[in-house]
């Protein structure tokens, strides 16, 4: 199959098409559009509901096991009770019936890009799809944040942290904030590092241009979830890659650690790098994670009220006075109580304990495909870091645009490894018994 066939086909502009509807919500739904921007931004919004019915009607016709399984399927659960519970518990049931329906509508448009022959290749597209246009995504908000995105201080120096309120809109809706342009970042960083860590000469050019790109911005923004998570899934793929990059790492560590034992990195600097990771808090705002943990009292209270199914999807916004509850975890258990929260976290574990058996079992090489699936664990890493201090996967957004994908492809290469494994099996079995009536 050629590049159109993964980029340019229906599913493809599916799939694209609901990364459109990012940064758009059910309130565009409740005033009549004036203009173009508006028209564009209503189009947006309803986008994904007729990707929801094309692609289930494409499904019900197309040959092949559902992508949708192992994992994925308990994230399916997961949307369904959250689906459910904002019809018969949420205060305002058609908002949440928009989050809860585009949430499935992502898991519909994976399963028609997937679904068939050549499945495992699909999967790997669909999450080259995802990177691509998380770098598309990235270069346009820097494009038009460039004037007001970074500013020099005299605590921290160039710093980007604050540019949301430095630039508010973007064609009319909320520009994302420092956390979310250091997600962006992250991914073109891991994805890079990878290739940086395994390419030939000319290609490690490249590719380490990127990443010190998306390292330097990502330092810049000054977002320390993205900043701890970010070295995380480096730390991650180093570990993980092989013997030669475990053996770089520990050698770095211990080069830094002499570096700082024996003040030659100056004391001055290092004091600088503290302040700009603290940015200007104390310890114990620290601790707090700038006020999260305060507010993830007042979620749990909240979602005791409503234990077993929750309270529907955006439960933290409406029950809270517009509170965003900035964890994963809680905001399953506040959207779905503990059944759909169960089902939630159990799919992530699930999918790290295929990660760690296929590594185990080294499918990827038998595949010919190390490069890529460390890249995947990296990026499934970063994300599962991120899910303490954010939510990720846990509601329609770019997080759970980029973990889906990749959690399906752990699922279908599990599979194929299963099968590769009995299929050998078998015939190690057939050999036995050829030489046993032979002797």
């Amino acid at each position: 199959m050629n590049w159109r066939t993964y980029y340019l086909s229906l599913p493809a502009l599916l799939w694209v098409s609901l990364w459109l509807s990012i940064n758009t919500g059910p309130w565009t739904l409740k005033e009549t559009p004036h203009g173009m921007l508006e028209t564009l931004h209503f189009i947006r919004t309803i986008s994904p509901f007729f990707v929801l019915m094309i692609a289930g009607s494409i499904a019900f016709g197309k040959k092949g096991d559902t992508a949708v399984s192992g994992p994925l399927r308990s994230w399916l659960l997961y949307g369904f009770v959250s689906l459910f519970a904002g019809f018969v518990m949420s205060p305002g049931p058609f908002d949440a019936a928009y989050w809860g329906f585009i949430y499935l509508s992502v898991f519909a448009a994976l399963n028609v890009y997937v679904k068939g022959h050549d499945a495992l290749n699909r999967a790997v597209h669909i999450n080259y799809l995802s990177w691509i246009v998380t770098g598309l995504f990235l270069s346009i908000l820097l494009f038009i944040a460039k004037d007001a995105l970074f500013i020099e201080t005299r605590q921290f120096g160039l710093t980007g942290y604050g540019v949301e309120g430095r630039v508010q809109a973007v064609a009319e809706m909320p520009m994302s904030r420092s956390s979310g342009l250091a997600r962006f970042s992250a991914i073109p960083g891991v994805v890079s590092f990878v290739f940086l860590v395994k390419g030939g000469v000319l290609r490690r050019l490249v590719w380490a241009g990127i990443f010190l790109f998306s390292f330097s911005l990502i330092y810049l923004l000054q977002s320390r979830g993205a900043i701890l998570c970010f070295g995380f899934a480096l730390s991650f793929v180093m570990l993980f890659f092989g013997r030669r990059t475990r053996a770089i790492g520990i050698v770095f560590l211990i080069v830094v650690g002499l570096l700082l034992f024996t003040n030659i990195i100056p004391e001055d600097f290092v004091k600088l790098q503290f302040e700009r990771f603290m940015r200007g808090q104390d310890v114990d705002e620290f601790y707090t994670i700038t006020g999260r943990t305060m507010d993830w009292k007042i979620g749990w209270r909240i979602a005791l009220d409503s234990p077993f199914i929750g309270w529907g999807p955006q439960a933290d916004r409406m029950l809270a006075g517009g509170l965003h509850i900035h964890n994963t975890y809680l905001y399953a258990l506040l959207t779905s109580g503990f059944l759909g929260a169960a089902f939630f976290a159990g799919g992530l574990l699930y999918a790290w304990l295929l990660f760690f058996r296929l590594l185990k079992g080294r499918a990827a090489e038998k595949f010919n495909q190390k490069v890529f699936f460390i890249q995947a664990g990296g990026v499934l890493a970063f994300f599962t870091g991120r899910s303490i201090p954010e939510v990720s996967g846990a509601m329609f957004g770019v997080d759970s645009m980029l973990m889906i994908p990749v959690i399906v492809y752990l699922t279908i290469l599990y599979k194929q490894y299963k099968t590769s494994q009995a299929v050998q099996n078998e015939a190690g079995a057939k050999q036995r018994v050829k030489y046993k009536i032979r002797w």
